[in-house]
């Protein structure tokens, strides 16, 4: 199998992978697999092409959705304590937010994770969520600077501010996600 997408370990730390370009073509590849099924070692498709197809993007919004869910529930402490107050501020505020936010996130954190999930692809030494867990810093840090984008440019601010100042703890907290995020993603391409 071969991908054009950088791997992250032959990316400087911190490194956007470069935007792709939509093919309009990718959802004709079933049909030249039908006819050709030696293509299929060339094309690997990527992670967004996987999670965004018709009928498919909904399951992973909502998988997305009860993962943050999840994820809220087993903090602890007091920087849990704040997380779960923020989060049920923005629920109260409004209502189908997080589905909103996952739907408008899904595009660009299939194109960030996509790096990793194609080179877990060509290595297939371990599952999928065990590959990005040894990469969790690097995934965190390739989300994070998506919502960081997405957070200065917010007009909500109670969004804002709530985003402010959870920030600070937010590469830990996302770390700890990216096996469950792993799972999410295996679950969804398999």
């Amino acid at each position: 199998m071969r991908s054009c997408a950088p791997t992250p370990c032959h990316s400087p730390v911190g490194a956007q992978p470069p935007a792709r370009r939509s093919n309009p073509l990718h959802r004709l590849r079933p049909l030249l697999y039908m006819r050709h099924p030696e293509v299929m070692e060339v094309f690997v498709p990527t992670l967004l092409e996987q999670l965004t197809v018709p009928g498919k993007r909904q399951q992973v919004i909502g998988d997305c959705a009860l993962l943050i869910e999840e994820e809220v529930r087993r903090k602890g402490g007091l920087a849990g304590a704040a997380i779960k107050l923020a989060f049920s501020t923005v629920k109260a505020v409004k209502p189908g937010f997080i589905e909103e936010a996952v739907d408008s996130l899904l595009d660009d954190f299939a194109r960030r994770l996509d790096p990793f999930y194609q080179s877990h692809r060509q290595e297939a030494t371990s599952s999928l969520p065990d590959h990005f867990a040894r990469h969790s810093g690097a995934i965190a840090d390739a989300l994070l600077g998506i919502t960081d984008e997405r957070a200065q440019r917010a007009r909500n601010q109670v969004v804002r501010r709530a985003y402010d100042k959870l920030r600070p703890s937010a590469r830990k907290h996302v770390e700890e996600a990216v096996p469950g995020i792993g799972r999410l993603i295996e679950k969804h391409t398999a």
